[in-house]
């Protein structure tokens, strides 16, 4: 997939290599080491930015992450942050918002993830002035924290499972995290900005929004 996307840039390496699916062959083993290395550092951000205390300005539930949970304690559970307790009464209710077309519609919680995508904590995403979510990040890329979340939610100290039969159902839900996504912005993004614009200063235009593409999302869920 990554040499198809940048088949005019590798033009000589696919030469070099004798075409595509030999180059592919080739550095299978250095690229899937360094897409898990890479995966795993962004999956670590989006956990350290909205799941953990020292960062509490967009902190979504806190005793979740491994130091700062006591694993030994089978009394300790995850908590609700302050802010949300008034419309999230516990875990399960917050995956469940996290994990529809609705999350856009808790102006608490739209607020803090909005805050974090912008606070630059995130690998990918830089420190930028509030903006729509449009503007901020694609479709697709927030299908992928929001499915991260939800996944380390599911319990303290949450880690990926290995193995093929997980990736596949973790993919699974990766699609349809992304339609829920779209039609949560299609349905309740105006109006989820327009409501936190009303408490905050400015919303200055900005192109710094990321892009991408994947054989399996059209092209709408980059937009």
């Amino acid at each position: 997939m990554l040499i198809a996307r940048y088949a005019d840039n590798l033009a000589a390496e696919i030469e070099e290599y004798g075409g595509e699916a030999k180059l592919a062959s080739t550095f299978s083993k250095a690229i899937r080491e360094t897409t898990h290395n890479e995966r795993s550092a962004a999956s670590t951000s989006f956990k350290k930015t909205f799941l953990s205390k020292h960062n509490a300005e967009y902190m979504l539930c806190s005793k979740v992450l491994k130091g700062e949970t006591n694993m030994f304690d089978e009394a300790e559970t995850p908590q609700i942050s302050e802010p949300l307790k008034a419309t999230v009464k516990d875990v399960a209710a917050l995956r469940n918002l996290i994990f529809s077309d609705k999350m856009y519609t808790n102006p608490v919680l739209y607020h803090k993830f909005l805050a974090g995508l912008e606070s630059g904590h995130i690998r990918g995403l830089k420190k930028r002035n509030p903006a729509p979510i449009t503007e901020v990040i694609t479709t697709a890329h927030e299908a992928h924290i929001r499915l991260e979340l939800w996944l380390a939610l599911s319990c303290r100290n949450y880690r990926h499972t290995p193995g093929i039969p997980d990736n596949v159902d973790r993919k699974k839900k990766w699609l349809k995290m992304a339609t829920m996504v779209y039609e949560d912005r299609e349905k309740n993004g105006k109006a989820a900005h327009e409501l936190r614009a009303k408490s905050l200063p400015e919303f200055p235009d900005d192109d710094d929004a990321l892009s991408g593409e994947d054989a399996d999302l059209g092209a709408a869920f980059y937009a």
